[in-house]
């Protein structure tokens, strides 16, 4: 999948599942990862077979894209981070009456 609103779901289904993950531009600016660390990063067919193919050769390095993704999936996604943020959303901003003209 190049493009959709549910891939940056399937990126981190993936990352849940403990496996290397090569995405589209588009499905890694849904995702906190970063390219090279996380995910590697294609985008035309012809680009797709280059890290596919050096992934399924390297087990060493599909390993730790995958321990990455998944690391990069507890520290971000987790419900205590996800919760976080939700609250920080809805925290009202407090400002000082001394700054109010």
């Amino acid at each position: 999948m190049r493009a959709s609103t549910g891939v940056s779901i399937k990126v981190l289904e993936a990352w849940a599942a403990g496996v290397a993950v090569v995405v589209s531009p588009w499905a890694a600016l849904g995702t906190s990862g970063g390219p090279g660390e996380d995910f590697l990063v294609a985008e035309s067919a012809e680009e797709w077979s280059a890290p596919v193919s050096a992934l399924l050769a390297d087990p060493v390095a599909r390993s730790r894209l995958a321990r990455a993704g998944r690391a990069r999936l507890a520290a971000d996604y987790a419900p205590e981070s996800v919760g976080e943020s939700l609250l920080g959303l809805s925290r009202p901003k407090v400002t000082s009456q001394r700054n109010r003209i």
